[in-house]
């Protein structure tokens, strides 16, 4: 029973749902010309329902045939029985209004439709006031008829020198003209009458009232003028003509013509062709043809240098437009050889020295490095063509060969140059013999140097050993000598030593003698001479008595 009830109420909830699920069509396009009419516009569309349209605004029906209604079929639209379309309304062209007329935008057709606007232009000769642009609306054109106004210009600038031929309003109406005199002496450039413009100026600029001209001189044979001051016032009055004569022509006379009121005043100038002295003479060189008296104008001279000099500048001069020849004429210095690179063992010496050694002249001396002589081409010298002669070739060379111990170069080694390989033989010195007669006697030159290391000759003498034997004797006598000058050292110094203690014991004597004759009277004086005093009074009476 009681799944019965469950079911039974399922049952109810599902027709509910299906009763509730309608089929439904979504709000229908309508496009850009057409809307929905006011009635038909709802928030949901039932199966069955319909939808009526109307135009835009702006728009209106393009025809009045045509069903305006679709209907929601399920939910969908059947859109295939809508016929109805729209056009844009027309506001109609606008009529020209005073003194101007209308452009419109777009342009064609298209420019008088809902949407489009009518910009308003003035008649050539004014200006608009107001009302520049009207729109085409839905109720047709906005807006109000433009205001188009005669324009006016302000009096035209005055000129210098020159003036109106009336005199000048305070305003001027479109077209109105004014034309321009000059003053007297003064020449008019330019358009003489000027116009009220569509800008509200006077058009075209003001012409120019200038000094009379004299016109451009023509050129004359050989030359030009140049005019001061420059560009167009240069042919004016009080203007300057100043004749220039051509590249190579030099003024004779009737150098400067004044433009004056009548006109130039003067005569043409007149023009010569250059004409040049000789070229200067260089040094060490000379023309490559004889010089003549004179020369024309751009006639050329080329030098040439001597034997062993080159030329240094332009070797071809001409005759310039200043009467001389340019440029400057060239040098000929002398020729340099260079210098030449050292050679094997050696290098060269140059004289004169400095830079003039290496130049035309010069010599080149060959000088071989020390151990090493000269063995042909000495001296070679700069010449035109360069250095004449060929490398010097140095050969390895040992100086004498040094002897000492007693020895002495055999005579078929004594040379006075010694080359690499060259062997040298000693002997032992005159009262000398080897010591061992069967070492190495020689040494070899290696390169420039004798290697002595080969030697092992020692040379020894008898006479060594008879003079070693009477200088042992020599000392042995010395040396007895010595101890007897010693022995009589010893004697005199005991002597010496005597002599000192009998002095003592006459110093005291001396002493006690002072003392007593301190304490006794004078005939009571003790004799305290001295043994030195008593042999002084001998000394001196042996003296008296000549004994």
């Amino acid at each position: 029973m009681m799944s019965n009830c469950c079911s039974q109420i399922i049952f109810l909830m599902c027709l509910l749902n299906v009763v509730k699920i309608r089929a439904q069509c979504e709000v229908p396009r309508a496009g850009d010309q057409r809307i929905l009419t006011p009635e038909s516009i709802k928030l949901t569309y039932s199966d069955g329902d319909t939808a009526t349209f109307q135009c835009s605004v702006g728009y209106k029906p393009a025809s009045l045939r045509g069903s305006r209604t679709i209907t929601c079929s399920g939910n969908k639209w059947d859109y295939s029985k809508l016929k109805f379309q729209c056009t844009k309304k027309s506001c109609r062209p606008l009529p020209d209004f005073a003194n101007g007329r209308y452009t419109y935008s777009p342009e064609g057709a298209e420019g008088v439709l809902f949407g489009a606007t009518a910009t308003a232009q003035c008649k050539e000769g004014f200006r608009l006031l107001r009302y520049t642009a009207r729109r085409c609306l839905d109720a047709g054109w906005d807006g109000r008829e433009p205001v188009c106004e005669v324009i006016k210009c302000p009096p035209p600038p005055e000129i210098l020198n020159g003036q109106s031929e009336e005199t000048l309003l305070d305003e001027y109406d479109y077209e109105q003209a004014v034309t321009y005199v000059c003053n007297a002496g003064y020449t008019l450039f330019g358009d003489s009458t000027v116009s009220c413009s569509k800008n509200g100026i006077f058009e075209p600029s003001p012409p120019e009232c200038i000094i009379k001209s004299c016109g451009a001189l023509p050129d004359f044979a050989n030359g030009r003028y140049t005019y001061s001051p420059e560009g167009a016032k240069g042919v004016l009055f009080g203007a300057t003509a100043t004749a220039q004569c051509d590249e190579g022509f030099r003024l004779l006379q009737y150098p400067v013509r004044h433009c004056l009121d009548a006109g130039w005043d003067g005569r043409e100038p007149v023009c010569e062709v250059i004409k040049c002295p000789p070229p200067p003479e260089i040094p060490n060189g000379q023309p490559e043809e004889p010089r003549l008296y004179e020369y024309d104008y751009e006639q050329k001279v080329t030098y040439v240098c001597n034997a062993g000099y080159t030329l240094f500048g332009d070797s071809t001069v001409s005759c310039s437009n200043s009467g001389t020849f340019e440029p400057s004429p060239p040098e000929c210095i002398k020729k340099s050889c260079g210098a030449l690179p050292d050679f094997a063992n050696g290098r060269y010496t140059y004289s004169p020295e400095g830079a003039e050694g290496v130049l035309f002249g010069a010599t080149a001396t060959a000088q071989c490095d020390e151990g090493f002589r000269l063995l042909q081409f000495t001296a070679r010298h700069c010449l035109d063509a360069g250095w004449d002669g060929r490398e010097p070739v140095c050969e390895a060379q040992c100086e004498k060969p040094s002897a000492g111990h007693n020895r002495v170069l055999t005579p078929e080694s004594n040379k006075s140059t010694y080359s690499d390989g060259d062997i040298a033989t000693f002997q032992c010195s005159p009262g000398y013999e080897p010591a061992d007669p069967e070492v190495s006697t020689t040494i070899t030159c290696s390169g420039n140097k004798w290697d002595y290391s080969s030697l092992k000759l020692q040379c020894t003498c008898e006479k060594l050993k008879v003079t070693l034997s009477l200088t042992a004797q020599m000392l042995e006598i010395e040396r007895e000598k010595l101890e007897l000058y010693r022995e009589r050292l010893a004697v005199e110094k005991e002597r010496l030593q005597l002599d000192r203690d009998r002095l003592e014991v006459e110093k005291s004597s001396l002493a006690l003698c002072k003392k007593a004759e301190q304490k006794t009277e004078s005939h009571l004086k003790p004799n305290c001479t001295t043994a030195g005093d008593r042999e002084g009074e001998a000394g001196v009476v042996q003296e008296e008595t000549g004994s």
